[in-house]
């Protein structure tokens, strides 16, 4: 208890020196006494990745080293010394290519990082490089070297302001991750939260009040409209896309590939379809310290509660508007789309047109690989992902939920009638299936349940698909296009 007491010290200090630096507030550490038991666990986390890069080949050449020493004695201090050089070199110049990174040449946005860092006080990052997951992340690739990911989906979807405010976040939550013990908690808190594992208190404590020193130092540089804009689209980004990604890139996985048009097909449903704003009930809903919600709040001095509603009455509209809302400004109108409204000024995005179609393919196979754990060998374009995969899906979805209603009803079977009954009377939310416990576009139980329920009758009743990319739309015999989603949420508001 003593030496986490004592590390506990040295992080508090580290800290609060890196925040002097940055003129940024203090991290709350009530919690941070107790970092020590939660660290035991996790002990090699410790350890800089990079250290482990090296690690290898470095211990390779001298095994090889001592094996050559071993037989011709007289050669053993240029064999190890040309080894173990070597072994560096190869960690240093010939790592392994990470297939979820492409270096950015783009001028502008490296003269908006440099800026950054200049007003932060920080070293710039040497490689500044588009990443397939949703997210940033600045890190430390050598202790002469950093490079900064951003998203793909955060490049082409955020306004110069607010990626302004990413890229000051991150690289001052860099500054704040020198010490070890920061480090190892920074890497605990996202590896652990990536892949929805519960992360310990002391854990979460440490790197909440790192987050809230970054979100300070990202207000100063952005604003505090800035800033809070950049945490509320990026939270409709990550949800949406990764909603996106496991939905519609699931159904490429289904048909034996992946989809090597994921990112621009899921730009085409952001700016035309309303996927951002249908996640703004998602963002609002989160109450965690670490949420966009709280970050927020923490960041304008408002409550929590107030953030939230102010979030969940956005529109389409306000969606679109540079500061989402935050500012009162113009509001670019509405055009109307086949399927529905533009919900996207991507116009002042750094990168609005994305990156070239093979760059984008190839960050699109690492996402798959990474999620769906398999082999992504075979492109499959989403709009030629057969209707019938859909409807298979869609079957399967309705199967649950009525297995689920027979269970809570107490009966042997159960038809869709009782599943509308149930979604009336408020109880949507007590059917469990797996579906209600994951990511979702609707937001709403009772559409979640009548939605598969719904669709199954629509198109066994001769209903098409209207777009590939718009499953929810289906177009009757006679022509007319029902939105299922929407058919669904009135069915729920009945009497």
């Amino acid at each position: 208890m003593c030496a986490g007491r004592l590390l506990s010290v040295g992080l508090i200090k580290e800290i609060e020196l890196v925040n002097s630096r940055l003129e940024g507030e203090r991290i709350p550490v009530a919690r941070l006494r107790a970092l020590w038991t939660a660290l035991k666990a996790r002990p090699l986390l410790l350890v800089p990745v990079w250290v482990w890069r090296w690690l290898v080949p470095v211990a390779a050449g001298g095994a090889v080293g001592a094996v050559v020493a071993a037989l011709v004695p007289d050669v053993l201090p240029a064999v190890a010394a040309g080894l173990v050089a070597g072994g560096v070199a190869v960690a240093l110049q010939t790592a392994e290519p990470d297939g979820s990174l492409a270096p950015l040449a783009d001028e502008e946005l490296h003269r908006l990082v440099a800026e950054v860092a200049a007003e932060l006080g920080v070293r710039r990052p040497r490689r500044v490089c588009a990443w397939a997951r949703p997210d940033a992340l600045a890190v430390r690739v050598a202790p002469w070297r950093d490079e900064l990911r951003l998203g793909l989906p955060y490049l082409t979807e955020m306004h110069r302001d607010e990626l302004r405010a990413v890229v000051a976040f991150e690289l001052a939550l860099l500054a704040l991750r020198r010490s070890p013990l920061a480090y190892a908690l920074h890497r605990w808190w996202l590896t652990d939260s990536w892949r929805w594992r519960t992360v310990p208190d002391e854990v979460e404590a440490a790197v909440d009040g790192m987050f809230r020193s970054a979100d300070a130092a990202a207000a100063r540089v952005a604003g505090v409209p800035g800033c809070a804009s950049a945490l509320l689209r990026g939270g409709l980004i990550t949800n949406s896309f990764i909603w996106f990604a496991g939905w519609y890139g699931g159904m490429a996985v289904m048909a034996g590939g992946f989809s090597p048009d994921l990112y621009a097909n899921w730009r085409w449903k952001a700016r035309h379809d309303g996927l951002l704003t249908a996640f703004v009930r998602t963002v609002a809903q989160a109450d965690s310290s670490a949420s966009p919600t709280g970050r927020i709040a923490a960041v304008t001095g408002e409550e929590p509660a107030t953030v939230a509603a102010r979030i969940a009455a956005l529109t389409a509209a306000d969606v679109a508007a540079p500061m989402m809302g935050v500012v009162v400004g113009e509001r670019p109108a509405a055009t109307a789309d086949g399927v529905g409204v533009q919900t996207a000024d991507a116009g002042s995005a750094v990168l609005a047109g994305g990156l070239p179609e093979q760059v984008e393919t190839r960050l699109a196979r690492a996402w798959t690989r990474e999620v769906h754990t398999r082999p992504a060998a075979r492109a499959v374009p989403l709009r030629e992902v057969p209707d019938r995969t859909w409807d298979e899906v869609y079957e399967g979805e309705r199967a649950e939920v009525l297995a689920a209603a027979r269970v809570l009803l107490g009966r042997r079977e159960a038809t869709s009638q009782d599943v509308v009954d149930l979604a009336r009377a408020g109880r949507a939310g007590e059917l469990a299936w797996d579906h209600l416990g994951s990511l979702c576009s609707h937001g709403d139980p009772a559409v979640c349940v009548l939605y598969p329920v719904l669709h199954r009758q629509l198109r066994e009743a001769g209903h098409a698909y209207a777009h590939p990319l718009a499953r929810r739309i289906l177009i009757a015999p006679d022509g007319t296009r029902v939105d299922v989603a929407a058919h669904a949420a009135e069915i729920a508001a009945a009497t």
